[in-house]
């Protein structure tokens, strides 16, 4: 470096950095031309992406740990699992036998290690502030430790009945979240200082439960299955999930789905939980065209909480994915209330005191799923707004029996009155509540027919009825049918358009948006991936070493490069720099660098070299 000009000899055509902003006349960088733009905010948006572009494929591997080189040799065994302190200054690495080491990430020096941390291999690590984290093993505990003393641990926590695979923490309420391949997710309050044991509170429980994760703003809950599917619980609220959930079996209810059977009990029991506004279930099960996921193993969520990456094998266990769906929730999700009834008419209802302009009762799930919608009603047409044409059509469409004379003349003398959309005789008093009862019913009766013949006019009743009743038989008869001005049946002919769809199980949306075929090694271990700390990049291992996976060849974030169908992901730098399988990757959460960890128990270091 000579004064202020930094000149890069040997470099690769991909570390060119001859910006025209922060170069001189031949084209050497200048730092700071470059600094000076970005105290000033002068940095132009295509000078910023092509700054990720060109540094993020300039990540290299600059130091390794190898235990082979220690007096102890390789007793820790291969590396599961690493995260970083909240600030990025210490990480730690989670170890298949009863250990975990800590390191300097800067110097990729080994500052200490504790042994025969757990009666078995540990398989996680999560740092819940810059100095306390929490492993959890197979021999089904959960610690606490002070990275300051590791001689012993803070607190032990036990109630799973099998291994424990992950830990998460809801920092808004103080919470530890774990799962584990017994099926359950358990809360833990860290901060209840008794001396008493702390009890597991269960909040959720699945079969095939592989990973659970918490949103960065803990208002969403991913969970991955051995199943083939995922799920997303948004509005997430940890204190009422386990009532309001109770009962709901998702395998059960996803079985169903893939089978499209219709079945009623499911129907009725469970499709409520799709559009609840809290604690809302939602299914993800598109996964790569052509291959049928089934164990989606490994699962992390964007930093900005956009999407999540998976880690999936196929049914045939002959290939495995890497997989990019989309999390983020839409009004929408809770307002489509296509099944919140749960149940189909059985028969016509000869009652006249429900009108069709006054609001349908809900059921107390309905109503507080969607509160500020009206209730659904599957014709184009509102009532209310054909009273004016209705009105002045109601002489010439109304048919009155010419048998019963009496009756008629009633008719007529009820249809005098222009047609109003609220009746005045409402505030009348109690003494004419009967009189009103019986106009409006008469008055409804003509309404309703003048609308069913105006309707079939005008050609809307055969193509609503088609759209809102899957029986065409029943349509058909219903058309069929004569009409009469105060008959039952054509109450309940009229009645029936405004009726809900007949309920069917919850479809499932297409959130795929990228993926990427991964070669299928190591069978039975793990491969954690994970999200560089600006969600443009995701760390994948690949064989014995590692890939950087872009959404784009610009390295853009998600939000600006969104495909209109799934889209393979770019390769932004690969690195085979291990002799064993790499199982662990972690991103540091302040720096541009990121570690590695194989089955060998060799440690990566990885940061940009210019």
């Amino acid at each position: 470096m000579t004064g202020n000009r930094l000149s890069l000899p040997g470099r690769s055509p991909a570390c060119n950095y001859r910006f025209s902003s922060w170069t001189d006349n031949s084209g050497i960088f200048e730092p700071w031309k470059w600094l000076r733009s970005r105290d000033t905010g002068l940095l132009k948006n295509s000078e910023r992406k092509r700054i990720y572009q060109s540094l993020y494929s300039c990540v290299k591997p600059i130091s390794l740990w190898n235990p082979h080189e220690t007096p102890d040799g390789n007793k820790h065994g291969a590396v599961f699992n690493f995260d970083f302190s909240t600030d990025g200054t210490i990480l730690v690495a989670a170890c298949q036998h009863r250990s975990f080491l800590m390191f300097d990430p800067f110097s990729g020096k080994l500052i200490t290690e504790k042994t025969e941390a757990h009666a078995d291999c540990v398989n996680c690590v999560r740092f819940l502030d810059g100095r306390l984290f929490a492993t959890c093993s197979d021999d089904r505990t959960v610690a606490l430790w002070d990275c300051r003393y590791l001689k012993t641990k803070i607190r032990s926590l036990e109630g799973h009945t099998y291994w424990v695979k992950n830990i998460e923490y809801d920092s808004k309420n103080g919470l530890l979240l774990t799962s584990g391949f017994d099926g359950k997710i358990c809360t833990w309050n860290i901060n209840n200082y008794s001396s008493q044991e702390e009890v597991c509170n269960e909040v959720y429980s699945t079969v095939g439960l592989m990973r659970s994760k918490l949103s960065p703003d803990n208002s969403k809950l991913i969970i991955s299955t051995s199943r083939g599917y995922m799920i997303i619980i948004h509005d997430l609220d940890l204190a009422t999930l386990s009532t309001d959930l109770q009962g709901f079996k998702p395998h059960m209810y996803r079985l169903a789905q893939r089978d499209e059977t219709s079945n009623s009990e499911l129907v009725v029991k469970y499709n409520s939980v799709f559009h609840r506004k809290r604690n809302r279930v939602e299914y993800i099960s598109d996964f790569q065209k052509g291959f049928e996921a089934e164990v989606v193993a490994s699962l992390q969520v964007h930093p900005h909480g956009w999407c999540i990456v998976s880690r999936n094998t196929s049914v045939n266990d002959d290939s495995e994915w890497t997989c990019v769906h989309d999390i983020q929730s839409s009004e929408f999700d809770t307002c489509d209330n296509d099944t919140d009834n749960g149940t189909t008419p059985a028969a016509p209802s000869t009652s006249t005191n429900n009108t069709v302009e006054k609001t349908q009762p809900h059921n107390s799930t309905t109503s507080n799923t969607c509160e500020r919608t009206r209730p659904h009603i599957p014709t184009r047409v509102r009532l209310d707004l054909l009273q004016p044409i209705v009105g002045s059509l109601l002489p010439n469409f109304i048919q009155v029996p010419a048998a019963d004379t009496s009756e008629s003349s009633e008719t007529n003398s009820a249809n005098e009155n222009p047609v109003r959309g609220n009746s005045d005789d409402e505030d009348d008093g109690d003494d004419d509540d009967d009189d009103d009862d019986d106009d409006d019913d008469g008055y409804h009766q003509n309404l309703q027919e003048a609308l069913l013949n105006f309707r079939e006019r005008s050609g809307l009743v055969s193509e609503e009825v088609v759209e809102s009743m899957d029986d065409t038989d029943s349509s058909d008869s219903m058309l069929s049918e004569p009409r009469s001005g105060n008959s039952a049946s054509s109450q309940w002919r009229f009645k029936n358009l405004f009726k809900h769809k007949v309920p069917k199980l919850h479809g499932n949306k297409a959130r795929l948006m990228f993926y990427k075929l991964e070669p299928n090694v190591g069978e039975g271990f793990i491969k954690e991936l994970c999200f560089s700390h600006d969600g443009r990049l995701i760390c994948s291992p690949y064989k014995d070493g590692v890939r950087l996976l872009a959404f784009n060849e610009k390295c853009e974030e998600v939000c600006d490069c969104v495909p209109s169908e799934p889209t393979n992901l770019h390769v932004v730098q690969s690195s085979q720099c291990h002799t064993s399988y790499v199982l662990a990757t972690k991103f540091s959460p302040i720096h541009c660098m990121y570690v590695s960890g194989c089955l060998s128990g060799k440690v990566f270091f990885h940061q940009p070299v210019l």
